[in-house]
């Protein structure tokens, strides 16, 4: 019932603590909430500010059907409720275990490819995290080192790179499906994270595969927005 929280899953920007685990998978985030009888409760990573959370469309319960969830995004966080009084999960073996554990999957509109999503192949790059920076997910893929190249596979027909920017950054070189398709100055005077420092086109929707190289100094990436 709850194997869209952990199987194929990523770590998201917090683990959690006693109360609530988090996961990400497909641009959704799953928060587990342990012994949650549906009173209401606010969820702080998944605030309004949150660097790594869009706009909060819909939160639904996994195994209930019937369970409608209330929600408000703020910038304390996200205030969620069961709006009818949370119903026991029933024609398990062991219902005491199910039902202290229950699964919120959230949709948002910053359901964003990271940058260490599976499918990703970054032989050369060195993967920092907890870097409380304003990146995506709370982590970033760096390279010094001239002709490393970070790839990703992708399904659509538009793409972004988003990446930050700084004084100790350089240029990287964007290949798209074998075509170079230019290169990119990440220099800036100040540091910006979340940067959209790219994007591209391609004829018609279908698999592709996007290399970043790094050209010139230090480079990094922080995720793909696919369409």
């Amino acid at each position: 019932m709850n194997g869209e929280t952990v199987y194929g899953t990523r770590p998201f920007d917090v683990w959690g603590d006693e109360h609530c685990l988090y996961t990400r998978k497909d641009g959704n985030i799953y928060v587990t909430l342990v012994d949650w009888d549906g009173s209401e409760i606010t969820l702080a990573p998944l605030s309004s500010d949150a660097a790594s959370v869009g706009k909060i469309s819909k939160v639904t319960l996994l195994g209930g059907k019937n369970e409608r969830i209330k929600f408000k995004q703020t910038p304390e966080g996200l205030v969620i409720s069961s709006k009818n009084g949370l119903n026991p999960v029933k024609d398990m073996r062991d219902t005491a275990l199910v039902n202290g554990f229950r699964v919120l999957k959230i949709k948002h509109d910053k359901a964003w490819f990271n940058d260490d999503d599976p499918g990703v192949s970054t032989l050369g790059w060195d993967r920092r995290c907890n870097l409380e920076d304003g990146s995506f997910n709370n982590d970033l893929y760096f390279s010094d080192r001239q002709g490393d190249v970070w790839q990703a596979s992708y399904y659509g027909k538009r793409i972004a790179i988003i990446a930050p920017m700084g004084k100790e950054y350089g240029e990287m070189q964007v290949v798209i499906d074998g075509k170079d398709c230019g290169t990119v100055n990440l220099y800036s005077p100040d540091e910006k994270s979340q940067q959209k420092v790219f994007s591209f086109k391609n004829s018609k929707r279908g698999n592709h595969l996007v290399q970043l190289v790094c050209a010139k100094g230090t480079v990094s990436v922080d995720a793909l927005i696919i369409k």
